[in-house]
């Protein structure tokens, strides 16, 4: 009894006794602090996974778009030329009097509209190339540039 007794006014002692048995009152504390960043990591890792999963995806959409609007642009290169031919059969007609001048014209019209949807898929061709370097990461327009 005398021996607790001194123990009771010592305050060294009681701070000896308080580290000792720290670990004990706190150890289920560390060990939800410890889990609960082990899930914040988790949950980081897998956020990480879909913006890795969805940029694989906007490459792939980016390199199909990519094939089929070469084929589209071969196709209406191909037409482009067709339609110049007949209108220069058509011109030819015109002039020696053998076609008339709504004929020219219908050869015409149809020359440029061939004309103007390649130019679109040409335009679409470049537009594409830019979300693909998007997509792979290349840096985007400079803040305050007014580049959309």
């Amino acid at each position: 009894a005398a021996t607790l007794a001194g123990l009771e006014t010592s305050r060294s002692n009681w701070a000896i006794l308080g580290s000792v048995f720290q670990p004990l009152f706190e150890g289920g504390r560390v060990e939800a602090t410890l889990s609960a960043r082990a899930s914040d990591a988790d949950a980081a890792l897998l956020g990480l996974h879909g913006v890795v999963l969805r940029a694989i995806a906007e490459v792939e959409d980016a390199i199909d778009a990519a094939r089929e609007l070469q084929v589209q642009a071969s196709v209406l290169e191909e037409a482009a030329d067709a339609a110049r031919i007949s209108t220069r059969f058509f011109e030819q007609r015109y002039r020696q009097g053998l076609g008339s001048l709504q004929d020219l014209l219908i050869a015409q019209e149809q020359e440029m509209a061939v004309k103007l949807r390649l130019v679109t898929v040409r335009a679409q061709q470049l537009t594409n190339r830019i979300d693909l370097a998007l997509a792979l990461g290349a840096p985007g327009p400079a803040p305050g540039t007014g580049a959309p």
